[in-house]
């Protein structure tokens, strides 16, 4: 790991926007000599921190992608890009267990797949004038992006539960659970608990199957952030660890950690992916001149009719209303 000195620190400081340009290779030349100064983590022995180094075939498909800078909102400008993302999200789902009724997006990282994931739970489980009673479960050992999401959705402080942990870093399911018959007592609106697999300082696993039967019988929303250990799940031989995850209504799973891809590659699932559709579908006037015919897909209004799959959606398109 090389720090930059203050020499070098003070000169990028110094440095102005030119009034003239000047040659690529000048450019390039001060890049390398002045701008590099940072961690190098894709050693392939390097363990240091959570991010993982980035395999050379990723860093082959940003360059890729950064030429030809795809648009991927309809399917007549980027086909190939969306028949690819539907599918690898479709291996992914996989992985977790989920069922063909399952779904999601990539998303640019960790933080905004945990927004996206509560925000279209809390759609799901409160109607809007509820939403001031909401209450959301978390562990002290949570990332902070969930409790950012949660404050960028309108959630006070006094509507997110910061459960103690066991002597293992875990959320403590005993007190999860009074926690929630206490505020229901109250006349509150427990809507979500956010579990953790792979927490960021200890890489501890919440108990997945416990936290599941608890929002079974309480009826809450179950995410799973594993933006750091889900990867687990492609793992023979500890996939184990994430018994029963595939239980969660969502979850967070970043591939710029433990699947070696570049950052700005995080992907957000969802056990049936009407709940991802239900909050988020829209239907722009600018984009429909390029409505999806002939079993074409385009994002912006997948899934316009929850209740079809994708299959029937590709077999079927007059009969989802694209």
């Amino acid at each position: 790991m090389t720090v930059a000195d203050d020499a070098a620190i003070q000169k990028l400081r110094n440095m102005v926007f030119p009034q003239q340009g000047r040659s690529l290779d000048s450019v390039v030349s001060e890049m390398l000599g002045t701008v590099t100064n940072q961690a190098f983590l894709q050693h392939p022995r390097f363990f240091a921190f959570v991010p993982s180094p980035a395999s050379p075939l990723s860093w082959v498909g940003d360059v890729l992608t950064d030429a030809y800078n795809p648009h991927g909102g309809t399917w007549m400008e980027s086909s190939a890009a969306s028949c690819l993302e539907q599918e690898t999200i479709k291996w992914l789902c996989q992985q977790a267990g989920y069922s063909k009724t399952a779904g999601g997006l990539f998303v640019s990282g960790g933080s905004i797949a945990n927004l996206t994931a509560l925000a279209a739970a809390r759609h799901a489980m409160l109607a809007e004038t509820e939403y001031n009673d909401g209450v959301a479960y978390l562990s002290e050992q949570a990332h902070f992006s969930v409790i950012k999401a949660l404050r960028i959705m309108g959630l006070t402080q006094e509507q997110i539960r910061k459960i103690p942990c066991d002597v293992h870093l875990c959320i403590d399911t005993l007190q999860l659970e009074q926690a929630i018959l206490k505020d229901q007592k109250e006349g509150k609106k427990p809507f979500l608990v956010v579990a953790t697999a792979g927490t960021t300082n200890t890489g501890g696993i919440d108990p997945l199957s416990q936290i599941a039967d608890i929002c079974q019988r309480h009826r809450l929303w179950f995410h799973v952030d594993g933006a750091y250990g889900a990867s687990v799940l492609v793992s023979k031989k500890y996939r184990h660890l994430l018994k029963d995850i595939s239980r969660a209504d969502s979850q967070v799973w970043d591939a710029h950690k433990w699947l070696f891809q570049t950052y700005a590659c995080s992907t957000v699932l969802f056990r049936d992916r009407k709940y991802l559709a239900a909050f988020y579908s829209s239907d722009p006037e600018y984009l429909r001149d390029a409505a999806a015919e002939n079993g074409e897909i385009n994002y912006w209004e997948w899934e316009t009719n929850p209740a079809c799959t994708l299959s029937e959606i590709v077999a079927h398109p007059a009969d989802t209303g694209n």
